[in-house]
């Protein structure tokens, strides 16, 4: 039987179902664009979301400033047009959003996730993050449809997690 942590493909359907179903609350649907094996770091916002049970590791939402205000003025029902501290609120929700529903789909695939921390929010894009050898690490890519006026490398955001798992697994 092959366990679910060398199935790549079973992650980008829990993080993509996680993902639609947490910016839902947000009015928003994202489009899937791609995936892969390594984390996407590329947007000037970003937040972080640390999990922990039998699996542990973090949540990492990543975006240009474009798509975050997009999503921050459909959080908040109002056109956003700089960051400022209702941006940086909503960005730290929306991570809490997809964090907290990629959870329970994670749950539900009987991977036992106990808690999530409180997200920390990250502006600019001079940052790097760097995994133990042991971490496994997944991305998934989005495009959000209703910034058809920019062109796609503004509408991207992703949504990734590095993840350690149980010992012999």
């Amino acid at each position: 039987m092959t366990h679910p942590f060398s199935c790549p493909q079973d992650w980008t359907k829990w993080l993509s179902e996680g993902t639609s179903t947490g910016l839902q609350m947000a009015m928003v649907t994202p489009t899937y664009l791609k995936d892969e094996s390594e984390l996407e770091t590329q947007g000037s916002a970003s937040a972080m979301i640390h999990f922990n049970g039998k699996v542990s590791g973090c949540f990492f939402l990543n975006m240009d400033k474009e798509a975050l205000l997009y999503l921050a003025g459909e959080m908040l029902m109002e056109e956003q047009k700089e960051i400022n501290e209702d941006v940086i609120d909503a960005l730290g929700e929306i991570a809490n959003l997809t964090a907290g529903a990629t959870k329970d789909v994670l749950q539900a695939a009987g991977i036992e996730v106990e808690g999530i921390s409180v997200p920390s929010v990250m502006l600019g894009s001079s940052f790097q993050m760097f995994h133990t050898p042991d971490t496994r690490l997944q991305s998934v890519t989005f495009t959000l449809d209703g910034m058809d006026s920019l062109p796609e490398e503004k509408r991207k955001f992703s949504i990734n997690v590095a993840f350690v798992t149980p010992d012999g697994l």
